[in-house]
């Protein structure tokens, strides 16, 4: 395929990613059927597994389109020993000097780089203080901001019920 062939290709998809980010919704949210109910059913799911020295334990939130179940934003989040950090894991097509904005609520937000890139998707960690897990247990609203190729930002809002309850679960 020609490389303006695919120059074109990535606009196309940031385009239309743009346009459908108000038709994500969280995984465990579109399975909910019942949308009545007073207690939404958390979106954040603990998975656990042994690496062979112990068991290791992650909390996700994912973010996936309804109509194409593409995957729009992973938020995964670690312990290690006393060390926290969360991965947020992005689509491909982004501007990736402007890295992204972490930001609970309407409180102040705090940037970090965008790692990585690789065919899944572009990456970015970062650590966790106290201060930061304090905010996500007491926040309503996790907003990750980042820009497209045009430069635009696109924020996705990530729903924090069921936060602190899945995070004791670490």
């Amino acid at each position: 395929m020609p490389k303006n062939t695919l120059s074109f290709l990535s606009v196309i998809f940031i385009f239309v990613m743009t346009i459908t980010i108000s038709a994500a919704v969280p995984v465990s949210a579109s399975e909910n059927k019942d949308k009545t109910t007073k207690n939404k059913a958390s979106p954040w799911s603990v998975n656990c597994s042994n690496d062979g020295k112990g068991l290791v334990c992650q909390l996700t939130q994912r973010i996936v389109l309804r109509k194409t179940k593409q995957l729009l934003i992973a938020v995964t989040i670690k312990k290690t020993g006393a060390e926290k950090s969360m991965l947020v894991h992005l689509p491909h097509g982004l501007y990736l000097p402007a890295g992204i904005k972490f930001q609970v609520d309407e409180k102040k937000h705090s940037s970090h780089p965008i790692q990585t890139c690789d065919l899944k998707g572009c990456y970015a960690g970062l650590p966790l203080e106290e201060a930061k897990i304090k905010l996500l247990k007491n926040g309503k609203k996790l907003n990750i901001v980042f820009q497209n190729l045009k430069k635009k930002n696109v924020k996705v809002p990530l729903a924090l019920h069921g936060f602190d309850a899945a995070y004791q679960k670490l």
